[in-house]
């Protein structure tokens, strides 16, 4: 499981180039043949891009962050103190931002045992360690803090499995917000909008003082802003493999002016300097004490060191784990789009997850997309909808 920094960098520079020669050349082929080609030839890239991403999940952290706005899914679940939740794990950040709520009990499920890592090491850094020296950890990537006190006072906290990741993988902190490869696409990503003129647009947002002065300096750009999207449409394959998109969504999305959509709603809508961590931290390379997520600030670091016990990791498939537990004990669950990765067959099996809440309450689910398949070959179960305005 050791994280290959330099060769997951040299695979996406390489993976970038190529696919946007073959993008090209799919365009040309489309034109020359009137489109007979393309379903198949798309066929073949999507199925390439699924293996890409399937290696990067299997052999690293995907996602160094978790991507989605978790004030969404608080608003929507409204735990309280009995409830036992369902979640995915993926980056840990809004697992123990459900934590602040004070649930009885979190179960967090990944296949990726990286990101359980992850989560674990959250959770024994709340349990033993001050508020500052966290926040130097996960918001800072202050490295030698982690060589410090991992041996002594984090490793005997972690799983078997979590300590030998991170006994080779101790460069996650040389900079946290570009480690794993979402980080490492972020970083490509930062440095191509460089290449593009957009360096002093980027550096001026980190102390913009408002939303309306954003948008005044984003006029300034908007044609550069046009260039640099029309780049990222070209590489969406290995933009949406590193990222973790499988196939299943880029073909929902792959007509559309995606990128332009994104850059539209995070620079126009979201102050970046002021309430969009998401961004920032990918822009600029840490989070600032203002400007972070919850699980972050100090005046919620008591109760989260109160309840790190209250959560057990897990890794394995959604349904399976669920099924562990008895009917009716999960209140809440926050499914995210994990089905979008899933076959038909897998979806299915995933149906049975509601059975597992309480009969007498609301099972409460939180997801960006619904399930793509059937609604009749599923239990009955009330899915609440919402797409993350931060992403």
């Amino acid at each position: 499981m050791q994280m290959c920094s330099a060769a997951l960098l040299s695979m996406l520079h390489l993976c970038l180039g190529c696919c946007a020669r073959l993008r090209c050349l799919l365009i040309l082929q489309v034109q020359a043949t009137g489109g007979r080609l393309r379903a198949s030839l798309m066929r073949h890239v999507y199925a390439l891009q699924d293996a890409l991403m399937n290696y990067v999940l299997r052999n690293c952290i995907l996602y160094n962050v978790a991507w989605e706005d978790p004030r969404i899914d608080g608003d929507l679940l409204q735990l309280q103190n009995d409830d036992n939740v369902l979640v995915l794990t993926t980056g840990g950040c809004n697992v123990l931002d459900r934590l602040i709520d004070e649930p009885l009990h979190i179960v967090a499920v990944d296949l990726n045992a990286a990101q359980n890592a992850l989560l674990e090491l959250k959770l024994a850094g709340l349990r033993v360690l001050c508020h500052e020296d966290f926040f130097q950890l996960f918001a800072l990537s202050n490295r030698d803090l982690f060589d410090a006190r991992y041996t002594a006072a984090l490793r005997p906290l972690l799983s078997q499995e979590a300590a030998a990741f991170w006994d080779v993988n101790a460069s996650f902190f040389d900079n946290v917000m570009y480690a794993g490869a979402a980080g490492k696409l972020a970083r490509v990503l930062k440095l191509v909008a460089h290449l593009f003129g957009l360096g002093p647009f980027i550096a001026s947002l980190e102390a913009c003082p408002s939303l309306e002065e954003q948008r005044r300096r984003l006029a300034t750009v908007k044609g550069r802003c046009g260039l640099f999207t029309r780049m990222c449409k070209l590489c969406m394959p290995v933009i949406c493999a590193f990222a973790g998109v499988p196939a299943s969504q880029m073909t929902l999305i792959e007509e559309e002016e995606i990128f332009s959509t994104i850059l539209g709603r995070v620079f126009h809508d979201t102050h970046i300097a002021g309430d969009n961590y998401f961004y920032f931290g990918y822009l600029y390379g840490y989070y600032s004490r203002a400007n972070c997520p919850r699980y972050l600030r100090p005046e919620h670091f008591e109760t989260l060191k109160a309840s790190a016990t209250r959560v057990t990791v897990v890794r394995g498939m959604l349904h399976e784990v669920a099924a562990r537990y008895p009917d009716g004990y999960f209140t809440a669950m926050v499914l995210l789009d994990h089905m979008d990765w899933l076959s038909r067959e897998q979806v299915i099996t995933h149906g049975t997850i509601p059975h597992r809440t309480a009969p007498h309450r609301t099972a409460r689910h939180a997801a960006r997309y619904a399930p793509n398949t059937n609604p009749s070959a599923h239990p009955p179960a009330r899915f609440s909808r919402y797409t993350s305005s931060s992403r």
